[in-house]
């Protein structure tokens, strides 16, 4: 049996905020961990390592272990400590935390640190750290010499697998990023980086899960979930209500660890307000549950292969730039945007065609914010998963801007052997079959299973041909290897209720 650990992130790096915190930790509220933002980057090596040492001293008094969480690099230029130590520039121009082995130390005096969190980590690489400013042009690692979303994902690969391993030395046991934006899961699962994603914020919650389910069931990783109550820069911008059923859905959905962001909008006036009082009740009815499954046993019936290419829609008005990884010399095409129309048509027109995330600045985005759309047992793979992770599938689409041969190979496999069906555009469909390939919408069977070959992915016929996949409207369904949940939705899309 398994249960889903149950954290609050709180702040030591704004004094103004500890009582807050404190009052949180003190209220009976039943926790596994905490999280801690700390800021460090104008500090001397020596006064950070006091500081880290004083939070190890904090949470033991507790009783809980905590994750410390980096992102003040993100919001600053100049990251030099006053004595000299360079906190996030790098000789080569480039933006990103260091985590030295001695302040990692000082963070674990008492054994208690559970791992580290990059905040936004995938924000600053695919908008070059435009947290410090909308024209920052800070790349957090070098680009390649050559421009293509695929020798950018892999320049990228290998700079985070170093990172990561540099990292490790250093005796942190677990390192996770924190995406506010639903991109990178995969590239950062391959290179170990524990997927952690942003539910409520500006997303559809279940759309971040099945991105970042599906990284964690494909790479055999945890998967973390950070119930974020800010909403563009409202804090809180998300009722109590969409909080707790938020909590819910993390419990139903296979999360390893779930935190709320955070402790300061829980309390009111040294009172615990409506907020406070739905996490405390949470808390109480969920630590300790026990679960017959996890995000390793989540079975899947669709699924979405694709190279993860850092596109989510960007609109490039006002904010973030319409280009790949960071990198002026990349721009969306339709490929990229195949993607954003596999959503819409899964979530039966919930999601935004052209963006999946309230970011975009669009007239889309004037619509009210909800955390969750009507979407059948979805899970999101990149271009290297292996056959066994598929097996569970009775559809597939393939998206995007490359698939590993050895990856379609297992996907023409189960098509024949599982009746598979799978919809493509022609590129990714079998050489043996493009011949067979002549009207916009072809059904081509073959063995077991079928293709269905498409120009476009908002194709009507199309929806026609797979309607007896896609589920019921307002309905969103979870599959695992022995366990099934499906929920209503409520009109307002804050609010989960078992059918």
């Amino acid at each position: 049996m398994k249960h889903m650990q149950i954290g609050l992130n709180v702040f030591w790096n704004k004094y103004e905020l500890q009582k807050n915190s404190q009052i949180m930790l003190s209220s009976g509220a039943k926790l596994d961990f905490a999280v801690c933002h700390l800021n460090v980057i104008d500090k001397t090596m020596d006064r950070a390592c006091e500081i880290a040492e004083d939070i190890s001293d904090t949470f033991k008094e507790y009783g809980i272990a905590y994750i410390a969480n980096f992102e003040q690099a993100n919001f600053a230029k100049e990251c030099r400590g006053e004595d000299g130590f360079e906190w996030a520039n790098h000789p080569d121009g480039t933006h990103r935390m260091v985590f030295p082995e001695r302040l990692m130390k000082a963070l674990d005096k008492n054994h208690n640190l559970i791992g580290v969190i990059y905040d936004e980590f995938e924000h600053m690489i695919a908008n070059r750290n435009a947290g410090i400013s909308l024209n920052a042009n800070l790349n957090v690692f070098t680009l390649p010499e050559t421009a293509s979303v695929v020798d950018d994902g892999e320049k990228l690969k290998r700079d985070l697998r170093s990172y990561v391993t540099d990292i490790g030395r250093t005796g942190v046991k677990q390192f996770a990023g924190e995406h506010v934006f639903p991109i990178l899961y995969h590239i950062f699962a391959s290179c170990g980086i524990t997927p952690n994603f942003k539910s409520q914020k500006e997303s559809f919650s279940n759309i971040q899960h099945a991105i970042a389910a599906g990284a964690a069931y494909e790479y055999d990783l945890e998967l973390w979930n950070c119930v974020d109550m800010w909403f563009m820069r409202t804090h809180p911008g998300h009722s109590a209500k969409e909080m707790y059923n938020n909590m819910v859905f993390a419990y139903e959905s296979g999360v390893t660890k779930m935190y709320v962001e955070s402790s300061a909008a829980m309390v009111t006036d040294d009172e615990i307000n409506e907020l406070g009082k739905e996490f405390i009740r949470f808390t109480q009815e969920y630590h300790g549950k026990k679960r017959a499954f996890g995000v390793s046993d989540l079975r899947p019936d669709i699924g979405i292969i694709r190279y993860d290419d850092t596109y989510w829609g960007q609109s490039g008005i006002l904010l973030w730039k319409r280009i790949l990884f960071g990198d002026d010399r990349l721009k969306p095409n339709k490929k990229h945007r195949e993607y954003l129309r596999v959503f819409h048509m899964l979530t039966h027109g919930e999601s935004c065609a052209n963006g999946i995330n309230w970011g975009r600045l669009t007239p889309w985005s004037l619509k009210k914010h909800r955390s969750f759309a009507g979407m059948n047992s979805t899970l999101v793979f990149d271009e290297n998963v292996k056959k066994e992770k598929l097996e569970s599938l009775k559809l597939c689409f393939l998206c995007g801007e490359y698939i590993s041969p050895e990856t379609l190979e297992a996907v023409h496999a189960l098509v024949k052997d599982n009746g598979l069906t799978v919809i493509t555009t022609a590129r990714f469909l079998p050489a043996s079959l493009k011949k067979r390939y002549i009207f916009p919408v072809r059904v081509i069977q073959e063995g077991k299973g079928q293709w269905i070959v498409v120009k476009s992915f908002r194709s009507l016929r199309l929806k026609r041909l797979i309607r007896r996949w896609l589920g019921n409207p307002h309905e969103l369904t979870l599959r695992f290897s022995d366990h099934e949940s499906t929920f209503r939705i409520s009109k307002n899309g804050e609010e989960l209720t078992p059918v």
